[in-house]
């Protein structure tokens, strides 16, 4: 009596482990893009207000807001606002957002860059408050900056690192 035995052989395998693999190298990057485009475009509503708000605090008072609670605005998922060492962190259950103490910046801090508005008076970095996004020193965070549709621009000789943000 003969026994038919249908298997795959070594070589079959082999081919199939090789697809996958090479199907996961392209996939894999252009998901890491996008998640982290996704990351950084679900703050650009958030910050888009507290710029605005910003700049109608500093029309009236001449200088940009230091406390969150000056500004006019409602941040939604807002769980707490605490200082630290001249610092503000205001908390919602997406992101941390810094508020520097004399009104200079407001960042988000992500591992891979920061995205944020850098407040200036007329003649400065960026003249006016302008949304940025810095790019950590990798590939990672200048490809997200530009997937944002950032623009870079040189400042302290670097025009690989900063990217203004429409």
């Amino acid at each position: 009596m003969k026994l038919n035995k249908m298997a795959f052989t070594l070589i079959e395998l082999l081919v199939v482990v090789l697809i996958i693999g090479i199907l996961a190298a392209i996939a894999l990057p252009q998901y890491r893009k996008a998640a982290d485009k996704t990351l950084m475009s679900r703050q650009l509503p958030i910050l888009r207000a507290i710029k605005n708000a910003q700049e109608v605090y500093y029309l009236i008072n001449g200088h940009y807001a230091d406390d969150w609670n000056d500004l006019d605005i409602t941040i939604p998922n807002k769980i707490s606002i605490t200082t630290d060492s001249g610092y503000q962190y205001l908390e919602t259950s997406d992101a941390k957002y810094l508020l520097r103490s004399g009104g200079g910046y407001t960042y988000v801090y992500l591992p891979f860059a920061q995205i944020g508005i850098h407040l200036d008076k007329a003649g400065g970095l960026t003249g006016g408050a302008t949304i940025l996004c810095m790019a950590a020193d990798n590939a990672r965070g200048k490809t997200a900056c530009e997937a944002l549709g950032g623009t870079s621009f040189s400042y302290l000789g670097t025009s690989d690192r900063y990217y203004k943000i429409q």
